[in-house]
């Protein structure tokens, strides 16, 4: 059985779709096989940075969640590789944006730690959480400082900037409105 798996890895590497339908569909191979590294065939075509790979492979409702030795999922393949239009796809597939490997760092820890500001950009519009810590007490920002990602530094920092004022106005048009309707709000009293 093995050798079919390894057949899977490497016809999903070279996007070698008619084998990786024959394969699963026909050869009765788990669309969840797991090669010697621990790896599935969609974290396969992530790697690989095959969208219509990732596309053929989701057809088969592989688990998105599962991880590698790592800890690493699909995302986190598609996130070293740099590939946003992969990364893309598996968030709008429901990829946990916030699962983390073993060091318990998150996608845009990776995404980070690497420089990859596209990346990054796609992760804040998906609504990763910036102020998430890893195992060694680290955040996204402590990740792009460290390495020399000025411009990824940068927009954590304007990121977290627009959400402070986000919540800042939602607060302050609370408080209007308690203002303007504080008439006509009525105490609840329970009569006995």
């Amino acid at each position: 059985m093995y050798d079919k798996v390894e057949e899977l890895m490497d016809a999903t590497w070279n996007a070698d779709i008619g084998k990786i339908n024959a394969l699963i569909c026909s050869g009765g191979v788990d669309v969840d096989a797991r090669d010697e590294y621990d790896k599935t065939a969609l974290m396969t075509a992530a790697a690989a940075c095959s969208l219509d790979t990732i596309k053929i492979i989701m057809d088969y409702n592989p688990d998105i969640e599962a991880k590698d030795k790592e800890g690493k999922t699909a995302i986190n393949w598609s996130i070293f590789m740099g590939d946003v239009v992969g990364l893309k796809y598996l968030l709008d597939a429901g990829s946990d944006i916030e699962t983390t490997d073993n060091t318990k760092q998150t996608p845009l820890m990776q995404a980070t730690r690497t420089g990859l500001a596209d990346c990054t950009k796609l992760l804040l519009e998906y609504g990763a959480d910036i102020s998430k810590k890893d195992k060694y007490k680290k955040t996204a920002l402590d990740y792009a400082s460290e390495n020399g990602h000025s411009q990824v530094a940068n927009i954590l920092k304007e990121y977290d900037k627009r959400i402070k004022r986000a919540r800042i106005k939602k607060r302050q048009r609370l408080r209007q409105y308690i203002r303007n309707n504080i008439n006509k709000m009525q105490p609840n009293i329970i009569m006995f």
